[in-house]
Formats: structure tokens, C-alpha cells, sequence
């Protein structure tokens, strides 16, 4: 649709010449057609199709967001309002099934983590950045345009309700960077006011109930303490029993490792195994290590299904060191057009997306490309207030 709009535009070849010279696209253009050339080498030529034809919104996105006009401040306020009052009504419903399911079943785990946003069977990690891109719009542009009191305390409502939401949904990366960027904000804000007794309370009081979450015992504090939790020389081992459990750095260590392996034994370096290849090379580690492949009734595949949760392992197991030249370029791009704008909601958004790339393959599903490509490029395209 993003693309039917600008195609069907008045003004069209002028928007398409304006795509094709911005250097952003071309990046997001060429990584597509290396993707595409796989088909030529896979030993999977069906499943390299569906995978290219999940990712066209690679195009897509870039395509309308380089060819079109930047977002007015005004329009992009009106468009965030809808957002947020969206991501509300979410919150709110899954907050009041949760309580009814409690009281059936009398398990609190159902406030936290994937169980909470179960309803819209929606990622909890995921959902956690679209809240968190909600409150940087709000604190870093936002503010321009609460012109009243009651403005101010509805945003700061909504910005407490999505905070506290980001704690129940217990994504461990997304908690660190939201501690991390209220920190900033109070440190920020106090120095430029001047209030640096008020600084030093605040900065007091953030660390106390910070301390007071991750430190007590309960759900949230107990994601933080299972990932350094165990052994953390686990992923070297050869063989593993079915009933091996893993940790979430566990996990991502065992796969980079399988990842450098099938590297080097398929001497894939430069051009990689293909994306209809990537995913059976990583399986067959799984299945030669011996971890747990499902109990083929409820659960079929077991590890099976987890890609190199690193999005560039993942571009160089897929398209080699071809691609992963052509994503750091995509990025680096990205940063210096924030960065010459001086958008700090771009760029704030931007390095909470790059640190998710550390940990998961974001351009491996659509759910995540959005995160990568459309919420950043709309971020950035917003003409800036006077």
C-alpha cells in the first residue's frame, strides 16, 4: 500500500527519481537483490522464495518513506496521538484479562512476559519497543504541542502507564535501555534547569526503586538473574542432552558459535549459505549437538526454530560478508542523516534498535523489520520544530 500511494501520486517520477538518489534506499535495494541471488545457490530454492517474498517490505518501507515529503510535526502529533491511544486500549484489555484469568487460575505469571499480551498473541519484546517509541516521541517532541496543564498530566499518565507496562512485559533489553533513558532525561533535564540539588534527589530516588524491581524477588528480577545464571561455558561443549536447559545467553552463544561453524565448513564467508539454506544448517547443528528438537506432539521442533538471534550473523550466514558490508553501510547512513538533522528522537530510538540487533535477527520476521526500518525512517522524517 505504501507503495501503490506514491505510485498512483501526480508527481510520481519525481518521487521515484527522488527514492533511486537517496543513498538509504539504494542500500536497502541492493542488500534485497544479494537476498534475491541466493535462489541461484540454495539447496532449498522454495523456501529462499517465501523468505525473499516475507521481506519485499524491505522495499517498501525505505521506497515511500525516501520518495515522499517529511511528515509535518503537527500531523506526525495527530499520528502519534492515535498510536499511543491504541497501544492504550491494548494495555488496558490485556491488563483486565489478565485479572480474570488470575482470578481462575490464581497464577500471577499471567501479568508478565509473553503471557501478558497472549490476547493479541503479540510479542512481549517487541510490543515493549513500540512503547518505548512512544514515550521518546512523547519526552524528546512531543512536548511541543501539550500547550495546558491537563495536557501535561495526560502525557505524563500515559508515559507512567507505558513505563509500568514495559516492566510487566519483562523484556530484560528493553528495561535496561528505558532505566538508562529516564536516567538521561532527569539528568538532562535538571542540568539545564539549573536544580542540581533536585538532580542529586532524583538521581537517589531513580536508583532506589530501580534497586527495589531488579533486586527483590519477583518475575521481572527473576528474568534478570536466569540470563547470568549457570554455566557460561555450556556452548562449547559437543554433545548435550534433550534435557539440557538453556538461558537466554546460553542459547545466543551456542548459536553464533554454530553460526562460524557452518561458515567455515561450507566456506560460505563471502557470499553466505542463502536465506532458504540458513535456517536447515542451523537445525542440523541442533540435531548433531543432540539439544532438545520437540516432543512431536506439542512442541515439533524444539530449538528448530531459533535463527542466529543476531542480526548480523544472521545478514553474513545468509548473504556472507556481502551483505553484512551493505547492512553496517544501511546503519551507518541511517546514523549520519539523524545525526545531520540533530533529531535525538531518531537517533535515541535508532541505537535502542541497534542494541536489539545484538540479541535477535530483526530482519528475519516483519513484526521486527517494522522496528528496524518503518518506526526509525518515521522518526527521522519528521520536519523539525522551529
Amino acid at each position: 500500500m505504501l507503495v501503490v500511494v506514491t505510485i498512483i501520486h501526480h508527481q510520481r517520477f519525481k518521487h521515484f527519481k527522488k527514492a533511486f538518489s537517496n543513498p538509504y534506499f539504494l542500500c536497502c535495494l541492493f542488500l534485497f537483490i544479494i537476498k534475491a541471488m541466493g535462489i541461484f545457490y540454495s539447496d532449498h530454492a522454495s523456501e529462499n522464495i517465501r523468505q525473499i517474498s516475507n521481506k519485499g517490505i524491505w522495499l517498501a518501507i525505505p521506497f515511500f518513506f525516501c520518495a515522499n515529503n517529511e511528515l509535518s510535526a503537527k500531523t506526525m502529533s495527530r499520528l502519534m496521538i492515535y498510536f499511543s491511544a491504541s497501544l492504550l486500549i491494548v494495555l488496558l484489555y490485556c491488563f483486565f484479562h489478565a485479572i480474570f484469568i488470575f482470578n481462575k487460575q490464581h497464577d500471577p505469571s499471567v501479568f508478565f512476559y509473553h503471557d501478558f499480551v497472549r490476547p493479541f498473541r503479540h510479542h512481549a519484546v517487541l510490543f515493549s519497543f513500540y512503547l518505548f517509541f512512544c514515550i521518546i516521541y512523547w519526552l524528546e517532541q512531543g512536548i511541543w504541542f501539550l500547550k495546558t496543564k491537563k495536557t501535561y498530566f495526560l502525557a505524563g499518565v500515559l508515559i507512567t502507564i507505558f513505563y509500568c507496562s514495559i516492566f510487566l512485559l519483562s523484556s530484560k533489553l528493553v528495561i535496561a535501555l528505558s532505566l538508562i533513558y529516564c536516567l538521561y532525561v532527569i539528568i538532562r533535564k535538571m542540568i539545564v534547569s539549573g536544580a542540581f540539588l533536585l538532580l542529586s534527589i532524583s538521581v537517589f530516588l531513580f536508583i532506589v526503586m530501580a534497586s527495589a524491581v531488579l533486586l527483590t524477588n519477583n518475575p521481572i528480577s527473576n528474568r534478570f538473574s536466569d540470563a547470568v545464571s549457570g554455566n557460561s561455558y555450556l556452548f562449547k561443549q559437543e554433545k548435550f542432552s534433550p534435557a539440557t536447559y538453556f538461558n537466554g545467553v546460553q542459547l545466543r552463544l551456542l548459536i553464533w558459535r554454530f553460526t562460524y561453524e557452518i561458515l567455515e565448513e561450507k566456506n560460505a564467508w563471502i557470499m553466505g549459505v542463502s536465506s532458504g539454506d540458513a535456517q536447515f544448517e542451523l537445525n542440523k547443528k541442533y540435531a548433531e549437538a543432540n539439544v532438545y528438537l520437540g516432543d512431536g506432539i506439542n512442541d515439533k521442533k524444539g530449538y528448530q526454530v531459533f535463527n542466529c538471534h543476531n542480526v548480523f550473523l544472521q545478514t553474513t550466514l545468509e548473504s556472507g560478508l556481502f551483505g553484512l558490508v551493505i547492512l553496517l553501510t544501511l546503519i551507518a547512513i541511517f546514523l549520519a542523516q539523524a545525526f545531520f538533522k540533530r533529531d535525538s528522537f531518531a537517533i535515541i530510538f535508532y541505537i535502542a534498535i541497534l542494541a536489539f540487533c545484538f540479541t535477535e535477527s530483526v530482519l528475519s520476521s516483519q513484526y521486527s523489520i517494522l522496528l528496524f526500518m518503518f518506526f526509525p525512517l518515521l522518526s527521522l522524517n519528521v520536519r523539525r520544530v522551529p
